[in-house]
């Protein structure tokens, strides 16, 4: 609900919460440990298909998670880059793809050894 709200308020489109999980039938089964749940920032497709397939993610729900970084920041931690992804990082719009489509972006390394 939370994320849904603030989706909602960050001028994205209103989506209506449904509670629960029909895939789990205890709490113990809806909860994943945390090695392995998220991707490493440097990964390529195949590290994200290995994530996301085994949850029953298809390639398109890969794209459209992937979106979500129209919000938010990098963390050095995580993909040797700290920082936004688009220039305004509380609106919930389409600039992630399109600054993946329009910048000229050029191979190099990070201080972290990250590419």
């Amino acid at each position: 609900m939370a994320a849904n709200v603030s989706i909602e308020l960050m001028e994205g489109p209103k989506i209506q919460t449904r509670f629960g999980r029909v895939d789990a039938k205890s709490s113990k089964e809806s909860v994943e440990g945390s090695e392995g749940r998220l991707p490493s920032g440097s990964g390529g497709l195949a590290h994200l298909r290995e994530i996301f397939h085994p949850k029953g993610f298809t390639d398109e729900d890969i794209v459209a998670l992937s979106g979500a970084h129209t919000v938010g920041g990098c963390k050095l931690d995580r993909s040797g880059y700290e920082g936004n992804q688009t220039e305004n990082n509380r609106i919930f719009d389409n600039k992630y793809y399109q600054n993946l489509w329009l910048r000229e972006y050029k191979e190099g390394t990070t201080s972290k050894g990250k590419p």
